[in-house]
């Protein structure tokens, strides 16, 4: 097992890292918002890997975004407010800790500051594209948190609307496609408000399927949108 192989396998079994993102996300479940937790790491933290490794990257830089993704919401147990931040932080602590070499920390820290972003900048490398892609593909009904479906509110519907969701890298000779294929039932959740709160997400994804020499499409119910 390769270096950081063997960090991501210890992260994922760190009793402290654990702790915390289950704090982390009872704190969103009492703030109203769907799971970030455990759950939510793993996904992320495979899709991300999924991505490099589809897209033939080295594996140091598939196993960066693979710890990156397994850490970017850490920060929640401070607070939801620019948590993209105190995740950096907080992951820089927990993998100096775990010995792991100063520009890998970096590489990671650099790529969890960059998972949020409502100035539409730049996404600064691949590592945080395949971060960015990881975390807005994942929606699904197993992320809904509230039990009560006559409070939802938009996110919860969307959500809970989402029976399935696939993400599908096809490498080409030039152009890469990066494909979230979806399926929504609309008794839940219209399409238009799929995009109401989701139109930010996906122009990330846009904007970060070009760093790594791709192209972002959005399949919903078999229909392509983007």
């Amino acid at each position: 097992m390769t270096y950081l192989k063997q960090v991501l396998y210890n992260l994922e079994r760190n009793p402290k890292v654990l702790y915390a993102l289950q704090k982390a996300n009872s704190n969103l479940k009492a703030w109203g918002y769907t799971e970030h937790g455990i759950r939510h790491a793993k996904i992320t933290s495979q899709r991300a890997i999924y991505i490099l490794r589809k897209l033939s990257y080295p594996e140091e830089d598939i196993y960066l975004a693979g710890i990156a993704g397994f850490l970017h919401d850490i920060g929640n147990i401070v607070s939801r407010f620019n948590h993209e931040i105190s995740s950096a932080f907080l992951s820089m602590e927990i993998l100096k800790e775990m010995n792991v070499k100063y520009e890998h920390i970096i590489r990671v820290m650099s790529a969890i500051g960059s998972h949020e972003d409502n100035s539409f900048l730049d996404i600064p490398d691949n590592i945080a594209a395949a971060l960015v892609i990881a975390d807005k593909s994942d929606v699904h009904r197993s992320r809904v948190q509230n039990n009560d479906i006559k409070t939802f509110d938009i996110h919860d519907r969307v959500n809970y609307a989402v029976e399935r969701d696939v993400l599908i890298v096809n490498k080409n000779h030039s152009k890469h496609d990066i494909i979230l294929d979806l399926k929504i039932n609309t008794n839940y959740s219209s399409i238009i408000e799929y995009f109401e709160i989701f139109l930010h997400r996906m122009k990330m994804c846009k904007r970060s399927a070009e760093v790594i020499s791709s192209e972002f499409h959005l399949i919903i119910n078999g229909q392509k949108m983007a």
